[in-house]
């Protein structure tokens, strides 16, 4: 650990931190944590992690508010975050994607619920970004918060109805998980 450490310019006491940080929430020692491919997210990526940076600088209880929701929120098998309908639960969610379009651009965000005009509804009232993308996912009760990417159906066996479609990138849980074993409790 020392030697990685003085590679990156990490003072040694920092590294272990992080390293106990992070065997904190990866408890199985198995790394759940490898950068989404590709170059389109290679670059959203950077810009994230650029934008995070400056957030940690300039608004740090905002970045910790970001991380602290998806820590409370994750769920490990997937790359979306779940919300309840209360109002204790939409209110985090209103925190969590404002917060999160500041990091990651909010075309690149898409909100489902059990219809299309509920999340349009929902965007609306909350006074959330407009170019938040909207999707249904039918008898799904509450909201469903991903950052996705357009891919393209290259078989039959693929679900998806269109030839061309937004899947969840996986952006959102590295960077969610990232920011969790870097932001200090």
């Amino acid at each position: 650990m020392a030697e990685i450490a003085l590679r990156h310019g990490i003072h040694i006491y920092e590294a272990r931190q992080i390293y106990n940080r992070s065997n904190q929430i990866f408890i199985d020692d198995r790394l759940l944590l490898s950068a989404p491919t590709g170059n389109k997210n290679q670059e959203i990526l950077v810009k994230t992690l650029d934008r995070a940076y400056q957030m940690s600088i300039d608004e740090p209880t905002r970045l910790k508010l970001f991380a602290d929701i998806f820590a409370d929120k994750h769920n490990s098998n997937t790359s979306s975050i779940h919300f309840g309908i209360k109002e204790t639960q939409l209110k985090m969610l209103q925190q969590f994607v404002t917060v999160g379009c500041q990091l990651i651009d909010a075309s690149h965000w898409q909100i489902r619920a059990h219809s299309e005009q509920a999340v349009r509804d929902f965007k609306k009232e909350l006074g959330l970004d407009s170019s938040i993308r909207v999707g249904a996912r039918e008898s799904f009760h509450g909201y469903e918060v991903r950052v996705v990417q357009k891919k393209c159906r290259h078989s039959d066996k693929n679900l998806a109805v269109t030839d061309n479609y937004y899947a969840s990138s996986g952006l959102l849980k590295y960077v969610g998980y990232l920011l969790m074993i870097l932001i200090e409790n």
